[in-house]
């Protein structure tokens, strides 16, 4: 009977030990305690390690605003390890929204794989080629002999140190170029107003011209001349506002006033006065 217990028991450790993890179902340990940076659901870690961790993680946001990351899981399953990185990093929304500052720092044990996912804002100081390095360095010499505690430590110190130099805190401290899917909304929006612009400038000479050109000086002859830019006008005002508004406001002005001043009679060169 104490047999079949043990055996029970080992069976039921080794089925919880062997639980397989989707972006889902990583435990987010910030949502219920926002000094905490480590997700160790498998106890992979020892809390003593955790703790450490956690404290080095906190004072590296409080000191240049970076948030840090660590996940540690036994297994994903099948699933392709950058991919999930990737996915955990967007869910969780790991660093600043306005300066895109997070890091995530992913070890899969038994794919024997640990890798980072970095926003926009880090990539200047922490490109693929030096994470690599610092993981080669001051990790993986641990993970080999088993001691993840000792290789978490001193790697996560390791970026640590690199990301609170000098330069990379100046680099931290400027807010990152808005990007949503690989756009830059910045530049998006600075063509934007240089085509409204244009635009506005264009359909501005092109009513003076049409006015200058009318087949003779009466008022009236200049009305004829413009009154087929207003309906066009009017469709570019929701397409360009921000230049078109004011234009053809102005124009529906000049019309009116082309419109409604007093005419001169081409026989007696009297005054002639608009009927109702």
């Amino acid at each position: 009977m104490r047999s079949f217990l043990i055996i029970c028991l080992l069976t039921i450790t080794q089925l919880i030990s062997a639980q397989t993890y989707t972006v889902e179902t990583v435990p987010n340990v910030q949502l219920k305690n926002a000094h905490a940076f480590v997700s160790n659901p498998d106890g992979i870690l020892s809390a003593a390690t955790v703790a450490t961790l956690d404290s080095m993680l906190y004072h590296l946001r409080q000191t240049n605003t970076s948030e840090f990351v660590v996940v540690a899981l036994n297994s994903i399953g099948d699933a392709d390890a950058r991919n999930f990185a990737t996915a955990l990093f967007q869910k969780w929304g790991i660093g600043r929204k306005e300066k895109d500052n997070g890091l995530l720092l992913l070890f899969v044990k038994d794919q024997r794989q640990a890798l980072t996912e970095v926003g926009y804002g880090l990539e200047g100081i922490l490109p693929d080629a030096i994470n690599k390095r610092l993981m080669m360095k001051y990790m993986f010499p641990y993970f080999k002999t088993g001691d993840y505690n000792q290789g978490m430590i001193d790697g996560v110190r390791a970026f640590i140190t690199y990301m609170t130099t000098d330069e990379a805190n100046q680099e931290l401290m400027v807010a990152a170029p808005a990007k949503e899917n690989g756009i830059d909304w910045g530049t998006v929006l600075f063509w934007y107003i240089i085509v409204s612009l244009a635009v506005g400038f264009f359909f501005l000479g092109s009513i003076l011209s049409a006015q200058k050109n009318a087949y003779d000086s009466q008022d009236y002859s200049k009305y004829r001349a413009i009154i087929s830019y207003k309906d066009f006008s009017l469709i570019l005002c929701f397409i360009f506002p921000l230049t078109m508004i004011p234009l053809y406001l102005w124009l529906v002005s000049k019309l009116h006033l082309l419109r409604n001043k007093p005419h001169t009679c081409d026989h007696c060169g009297g005054k002639m006065h608009k009927l109702s």
